[in-house]
């Protein structure tokens, strides 16, 4: 595995390119210039700035953050409820890609979460038991009519 500083140098060429690269995908601020921008992300760490652009890249595969907000609403068969989406509007994109992933599993397991299984196996285990007691106890206690 190579270190985030050989990463960015293989892919990038140099943390400066990086720098524009995420300038042209972050949205920006009006208070802040170009410069200011590039000059405040050589300061951040060389993952970080790769995790930014990891999923600055994602969303943009995924049609923007409106359409990533779209997504995780159907997903949620929710797609009318205005609150939820200004909310989820107000979150970061990392946020948004791990409520869209958790909402795909869970439509993989068909709508089961991840407890579900292991919670039913024991409530059967469990009357399978209390089966075995009522046997064994009603063979012990003869009947008398």
């Amino acid at each position: 595995m190579k270190s985030p500083f050989a990463e960015v140098t293989d892919r990038f060429g140099s943390k400066e390119k990086l720098a524009e690269e995420l300038f042209k995908l972050l949205p920006k601020s009006e208070e802040e210039s170009k410069e200011e921008f590039k000059e405040r992300l050589m300061r951040v760490p060389n993952r970080k700035l790769l995790h930014i652009h990891a999923v600055e890249e994602r969303t943009k595969a995924l049609g923007g953050k409106e359409k990533l907000v779209d997504s995780i609403l159907a997903a949620h068969k929710r797609g009318k409820d205005g609150d939820w989406r200004k909310a989820l509007l107000a979150k970061p994109n990392t946020e948004l890609l791990d409520l869209l992933r958790a909402a795909q599993k869970l439509e993989k397991r068909g709508g089961r979460r991840r407890g579900d299984a292991p919670l039913a196996l024991e409530r059967a285990r469990r009357k399978r038991r209390r089966q075995k007691l009522h046997a064994e106890r009603a063979a012990r206690k003869p009947h008398t009519a």
